[in-house]
C-alpha cells in the first residue's frame, strides 16, 4: 500500500470518528433555566409552553425564536433567544480543514449552534390598574400634604389639580374636593388624609 493511500485511509477513519463531534460531546439539546420576579410566570417558546417560573427545561438547539413570559396582572415580556456557534464544532472545522464534511451531522441535529444564554431572569411590570392608582394617591398625598392643605385654603393650585386627576374628579366635583382637603388638613395627617380620600372616591379605590 502506498503512503498516499495509507494517509487517505487514516483521514477517512478520522472523519468517521469526528463526524457529529458536537452532537456527541455537547448534545443537540441545551438545558435552560428561567426565573422571574414575581415567580409563577408562564414561559413559552415558539408557541409551546415550557413551564412556570422558576423552571428548568431542555430545548433543542438550532431553533430561532422569542421567549414569552406572561402572568395575569403583568405585561407580557418578550425576549429574543440569541444563538452562537457551538465552540465544540470548531474541533471539526479546524481539524485538517475538513469541517464542511465532518460537521454535517452537527448541522442536521442542531448541535452546530447553541443558545447564547442558558439562564434567564426577568422582572415583569404590573399592568396599570386600581392597585397602582391607590399607591399613587397615597404617595402623592403623603409627600405633598402640606402643599395640598395650603392650596385648599387658597381655593386652587397645581397640586390640587393633580390630585383631582388621580382621583378622577371632574370640574363639577373639584370644589367639593378642595373643601374636603381643607377639612382633612385640620383633623388628619398625610396618611390618614390619603386613606380618607381613597375611601370617599370609589373610582380610585
Amino acid at each position: 500500500m502506498s503512503r498516499k493511500s495509507w494517509v487517505l485511509g487514516v483521514l477517512i477513519m478520522t472523519l468517521a470518528v469526528l463526524e457529529g463531534c458536537a452532537s456527541i460531546i455537547s448534545g443537540s439539546t441545551q438545558e435552560m433555566s428561567f426565573a422571574s420576579e414575581p415567580p409563577g410566570a408562564t414561559v413559552s417558546f415558539r408557541g409551546e409552553i415550557l413551564g412556570e417560573t422558576p423552571c428548568k427545561v431542555s430545548l433543542k438547539r438550532g431553533r430561532e425564536g422569542t421567549l414569552k413570559f406572561s402572568k395575569e396582572g403583568y405585561q407580557t415580556l418578550e425576549v429574543p433567544m440569541e444563538q452562537m456557534m457551538n465552540p465544540v464544532v470548531w474541533v471539526n472545522i479546524v481539524f485538517l480543514d475538513l469541517g464542511v464534511l465532518s460537521s454535517t451531522t452537527d448541522a442536521n441535529s442542531g448541535a452546530f449552534h447553541k443558545y447564547k444564554e442558558s439562564d434567564y431572569y426577568v422582572t415583569l411590570t404590573p399592568v396599570a390598574g386600581i392597585k397602582d392608582v391607590q399607591h399613587q394617591v397615597k404617595d402623592f398625598v403623603v409627600l405633598n400634604f402640606d402643599r395640598l392643605v395650603a392650596e385648599s385654603h387658597r381655593g386652587d393650585g397645581e397640586y390640587l389639580r393633580s390630585l383631582a386627576l388621580l382621583l378622577a374628579v371632574d370640574d363639577t366635583g373639584y370644589a367639593s374636593l378642595v373643601a374636603e382637603v381643607r377639612a382633612l388638613g385640620g383633623e388628619r395627617d398625610g396618611i390618614g388624609a390619603a386613606e380618607a380620600l381613597l375611601s370617599n372616591h370609589s373610582k380610585a379605590s
